[in-house]
């Protein structure tokens, strides 16, 4: 399996602050209308690192542990509120790999 695999293959994916020691990861979710995207809370610290347009260096992980994960350039698609009640706190990050590589 690789990075070209389709996006609902991944479970969950990650990534790594600038600052040392500062590792977050996340449920990876879809919609009909957005493929792949994460839901994160409005006061992470996440947040002030992700900017619509940039490019993240992510690994994806699979739900089959057995898999090993891939690393793959992530395009910041949009973050916006959920506009669903229980996610109030939370806002959208969607996420882009196509294009992306894996290692």
């Amino acid at each position: 399996m690789t990075a070209t695999d389709p996006p609902n293959r991944y479970a969950s994916a990650a990534f790594r602050l600038e600052t040392p020691g500062i590792f977050f990861q996340f449920k990876l979710r879809r919609t009909e209308a957005e493929p792949l995207f994460a839901l994160v809370q409005k006061n992470s610290k996440a947040l002030s690192r992700l900017k619509e347009g940039s490019l993240v260096p992510m690994t994806f992980y699979y739900p089959d542990k057995t898999i090993p994960p891939v690393k793959i350039e992530t395009r910041i698609k949009y973050i916006r509120g959920t506009g669903t009640p229980g996610f109030s706190e939370h806002v959208m990050v969607a996420l882009d790999i196509d294009g992306g590589g894996g290692n």
